[in-house]
């Protein structure tokens, strides 16, 4: 494949992606709404609390999905080989955190939301492998109506056990919880479908190549999820979950603006890891340009209308979250990247090191960070906290990505009016598309 035409075609699959990513992020921020004013700031603070230690445990599987997309794209393995393998990590995973469940309940006592965490493990592990799958095999398409349905699936779901049933934040997380299981029985299925009949030669073999490729990773995942969430646990151990409840309405502002441009580095990464690597530099460069202007030009919109969202959508009981927000914003456009940065370094160079001892840096800096401003400015200093640490750490990813590719920090970061005219021209071009498949 031509270099023009990887170019159209990973336009084409990053526009569809965000299309399809921004309907999903509008419900994910529909259900964060229905949680906030449904349970008020010490509910969302419990069921965002609960999530954030689903992601905690979810950095082994993480691993694992990364090394999925190594062997289908740079090993050129099958689906075959891999299926297996998956099934028999995939036990491993709940047999070790049914353990930790057991332990946990022994010591602390036995609780609704150990128990929903445990059940979660299967379906949550299954969903982290989704990306990879198709990824890996170039089925963007399925990935993107799947995350759709789970977003619009967990937001009725979770609106009917609030304000139907007039549920506590145990029912709002058992419905997101039967959301898992329908969206990983799709995984599952499609997989099958996609898995012809044939010998996937030695399983145990394979299980120890994704686990050597994985460990490491899975070591990035928990640092680069620390990373991310360093400045709640902070929070929550110093100001209670009350106060995370509000600050959690910023950081999911903030994410919000990572899934915007999450969808073009998913789209990119297949091409990144396939290419050689000069070739593979200069398309990680534009990818990160068009990220960081998307990123720029959603969080001015977000600094000007953000305090007004808040408080209309979820109530003067949040209003305090506007000014976490605004602080926030700087370091999400400089760490928008992070995630393309890794997809060069990881499946490219296939040195994930390089991102350990980013992230280890990073989350120095950021604990050291949130123990000072905390205690003086409340949630004001977790925001300050964690914009100096991603503006710490896109300097760290920019001067070690140039080093290995030659690639000017100008060509990194400074974005090029063809950039925007690639982007607006398959934006159209997709529009036609669509219309006419329509019209048909």
């Amino acid at each position: 494949m031509n270099a023009a035409k990887t170019s159209t075609t990973v336009a084409q699959n990053s526009v569809r992606t965000f299309v399809a990513r921004l309907a999903a992020a509008g419900l994910t921020i529909a259900t964060g709404v229905v949680t906030a004013k449904g349970l008020g700031p010490a509910g969302k603070g419990l069921y965002s609390g609960t999530l954030m230690l689903v992601s905690f445990v979810m950095v082994v599987p993480s691993g694992i999905a990364t090394a999925f997309v190594y062997a289908l794209t740079k090993q050129r393995r099958s689906l075959e080989e891999l299926m297996p393998a998956a099934g028999r990590i995939l036990a491993y995973l709940c047999i070790a955190a049914g353990l930790g469940a057991v332990v946990w309940a022994a010591i602390k006592g036995p609780s609704p939301v150990i128990w929903i965490f445990l059940a979660s493990v299967p379906p949550s592990t299954v969903l982290t492998w989704q990306g990879s799958l198709y990824i890996g095999l170039g089925r963007m398409n399925n990935l993107n109506i799947q995350t759709f349905g789970i977003a619009l699936a967990t937001l009725v779901c979770i609106a009917i056990a609030v304000f139907v049933l007039h549920g506590n934040a145990v029912a709002a997380l058992v419905a997101w919880l039967v959301c898992l299981y329908g969206g990983a029985l799709v995984v599952v299925w499609h997989a099958l479908r996609l898995s012809r009949r044939a010998d996937p030669g030695d399983v145990s073999a394979t299980v120890r190549g994704l686990a050597r490729f994985g460990a490491p990773n899975s070591l990035n995942q928990l640092l680069g999820t620390l990373n991310y969430r360093i400045d709640s646990i902070i929070l929550i151990s110093l100001l209670g979950l009350g106060s995370f409840g509000i600050y959690s309405i910023a950081v999911n502002f903030g994410e919000l603006l990572f899934m915007l441009t999450r969808p073009i580095t998913a789209a990119a990464t297949r091409d990144i890891g396939i290419r050689e690597v000069h070739a593979a530099g200069v398309m990680t460069a534009k990818v990160i340009r068009v990220c960081t202007a998307i990123a720029a030009l959603a969080s001015l919109a977000a600094f000007a209308l953000g305090p007004w969202v808040i408080d209309t959508v979820f109530g003067p009981r949040f209003s305090s979250g506007a000014e976490p927000l605004r602080i926030l914003l700087p370091g999400i456009v400089a760490f928008a990247t992070a995630g393309t940065f890794a997809a060069f370094f990881i499946v490219q160079l296939g040195r994930p090191h390089v991102v350990t001892v980013i992230n280890v840096v990073m989350i120095a800096i950021q604990a050291v960070a949130c123990f000072v401003l905390v205690p003086r400015l409340g949630m004001s200093g977790a925001a300050l906290a964690s914009t100096v640490t991603y503006i710490a750490g896109a300097g760290m990813n920019t001067v070690w990505f140039c080093r290995a590719t030659s690639v000017s920090p100008w060509d990194v970061w400074v974005v090029r009016s063809a950039d925007i005219r690639l982007v607006l021209q398959e934006t159209r071009a997709m529009w036609r598309r669509e219309r006419a498949a329509s019209a048909a």
